[in-house]
């Protein structure tokens, strides 16, 4: 009868299979005992060999949100459209209310007085 090579991993997780009702460091214990002779030699079912080399899982990257660009530069894009493009934008920020400016307000809430005005004025008209 030939003797099997076995690593030390492979051969405490024989161990383990044979006595599952054991814990791990009591199955580590034993199997240091019995190590001791496959590595003299002297034990009748296994000799020592090489450990398999084994891929390791990689774990998953989370995924990165979008992030925005710092440069101010907008490639292919002529100066007129990169004009429209921070004209836009800034038009947009004034909607956010942590942009707005004391000026901005003062502008919003004249037009909404001249707006609330003028429905005053029709609603006036209308019962006339």
């Amino acid at each position: 009868m030939t003797k099997t090579e076995i690593s030390w991993n492979e051969f405490v997780k024989v161990m383990k299979k044979d006595n599952p009702k054991l814990h791990l460091s009591e199955v580590l214990k034993s199997a240091g005992k019995e190590w001791k002779k496959i590595k003299d030699g002297s034990h009748d079912k296994y000799i020592q060999g090489k450990s398999k080399p084994q891929t390791r899982k990689r774990k998953a990257k989370a995924k990165a949100g979008h992030k925005k660009s710092n440069s101010k530069k907008h490639s292919g894009k002529t100066h007129d459209e990169s004009e429209d493009h921070e004209e836009h934008h800034s038009k947009h920020n004034k909607t956010h209310k942590k942009h707005r400016s004391k000026k901005d307000l003062v502008e919003i809430y004249d037009k909404h007085k001249k707006m609330l005005d003028e429905l005053e004025n029709l609603i006036n008209e209308m019962k006339d």
